[in-house]
């Protein structure tokens, strides 16, 4: 079961898109902002949910093509973002290495505060085919 705050946010999310789409552009990036208290009061199985739902979501859009849905953790802000891009053959948008990990991986990261950017030197993203 999702926390209501995180169903809250993805009946948003899905609003937005929905209203992005009758104007022909589909933000690419969103973030959403936490603390400590959040992710206990969340739980790491509802967190889970919610980014499943937030990809199942994207991959509802129409596009007409196929795209990769990203999710990772930016410590330093204090955010987990979320993308989606079409743009199967080019690298990922990230400045540095990524380390694709399983959502399990990455909800253990967003809960431990560790992105694996600083720790291992390559960002943990979980991304799956929409």
């Amino acid at each position: 079961m999702m926390h209501p705050t995180l169903q809250q946010w993805l009946d948003e999310l899905e609003q937005e898109r929905t209203e992005e789409l009758k104007l022909g552009h589909v933000q690419d990036l969103v973030l959403f902002s936490f603390t400590p208290n959040n992710l206990s009061d969340w739980g790491m199985e509802s967190l889970s949910a919610f980014l499943q739902a937030c990809a199942a979501l994207y991959g509802r859009l129409p596009s007409g093509v196929d795209r990769w849905f990203y999710a990772w953790l930016d410590e330093m802000a204090g955010q987990f973002r979320i993308c989606a891009t079409d743009r199967l053959d080019q690298p990922l948008p990230f400045g540095c290495q990524v380390n694709p990990v399983s959502l399990e991986t990455l909800i253990q990261g967003i809960f431990a505060v560790d992105s694996g950017l600083y720790s291992r030197q390559a960002l943990d993203v979980w991304q799956v085919r929409i």
